[in-house]
């Protein structure tokens, strides 16, 4: 279980490697030693990280291990659901025990140097050379367990293609058997003798379970139904109406305050054809009338009619576009 370990002030031991300056922190550092201090207290314990020799044994003396090459899985964050012809994860991603045991004793190891130095800061000011401690112990616990998570990715999909997921939800689901996986990392303890993909693989499996009860609850409270008239907008057509309706005003005011400088006889046609404009006298009937009406009503030939009509429109036309 992860807790805080009250052993000598680990916080006051040298460091092994690497030359520490007491100079004053850069911004970068700063900024980084701001996220150290703010992350989540806590490790797995074991008797191990309790050695004098401690850094020695766990950080120093065990070979570098190979990260391994995960290109390959970004494209499955995007697919929405497992194909039977999905390429195998590359098999260099499998740990050995003897690694293992490795990176999750120099991950723990560097959460406790971690944690002692938060626990110092907690009741003094720390030093320079030891602030820039903490934020190198806190990148070295973070760099262990994104290399435990990329070796373990696999299990994610492996976990997922068993869970058969809906075809919309299958993203949601790897999202969350990867969070689910991180967990894992943070809680294992290697000193028990368990392969941790024994552990993880439970631990994705539950974390399904309830995501999707979560999403069942969540889809019967809020149903989602399908409406075919929300699939069609009528937005473009009420414009429309909107733009002719306001364009039909803006004529209507200017043949009424005859800023276009009609004529008596174009402002008959146009009240008598299009009903607007005023009546003139004798002529109290308005619009809609054809070209023979008009010209009947007003002592016109229909092809007068309509070449005043023409003339009138026009002037209105060079008003509005002036407007």
């Amino acid at each position: 279980m992860a807790h805080t370990h009250e052993t000598q002030s680990l916080a006051d031991q040298p460091l092994v490697t690497g030359h520490h300056s007491t100079a004053a922190l850069s911004l970068g550092e700063l900024k980084r030693l701001r996220i150290a201090l703010a992350a989540t207290p806590g490790y797995v314990d074991n008797d191990a990280l309790h050695c004098p020799d401690a850094e020695v044994s766990i950080m120093i003396e065990p070979e570098a291990i190979e990260r391994p090459d995960v290109s390959w899985y970004s494209p499955f964050m995007e697919t929405v659901q497992p194909q039977a012809n999905m390429p195998s994860p590359q098999q260099s991603a499998v740990l050995s025990r003897e690694q293992e045991a490795v990176l999750f004793h120099q991950y723990n190891y560097a959460r406790l140097r971690a944690d002692q130095l938060r626990e110092k800061h907690s009741r003094i000011a720390l030093t320079a050379r030891q602030s820039r401690a903490l934020i190198r112990w806190h990148g070295i616990a973070l760099s262990r367990r994104e290399q435990l998570a990329e070796s373990n990715l696999p299990l994610v999909l492996a976990m997922a293609k068993r869970s058969h997921p809906r075809s919309g939800d299958y993203g949601d689901l790897i999202a969350e058997g990867n969070m689910a996986l991180l967990r894992a990392i943070d809680k294992f303890d290697v000193d028990r003798g368990f392969k941790f993909s024994t552990y993880a693989c439970q631990a994705i499996l539950k974390s399904f379970s309830r995501w999707g009860m979560k999403q069942t609850r969540y889809r019967d409270r809020f149903p989602a139904r399908f409406d075919p008239s929300m699939e069609r907008s009528d937005w473009p057509a009420g414009r429309a109406v909107t733009e002719a309706r306001e364009s039909a005003d803006e004529v209507r005011h200017v043949v009424l305050h005859n800023t276009a400088h009609l004529s008596d006889v174009e402002q008959q046609v146009l009240h008598h054809r299009f009903g607007i404009g005023k009546a003139q006298p004798g002529c109290p009937d308005g619009g809609p009338m054809t070209l023979v009406q008009v010209g009947r009503t007003i002592g016109l030939t229909k092809e007068r009619v309509r070449k005043v009509q023409n003339k009138a429109l026009l002037k209105l036309r060079d008003v509005v576009l002036v407007n």
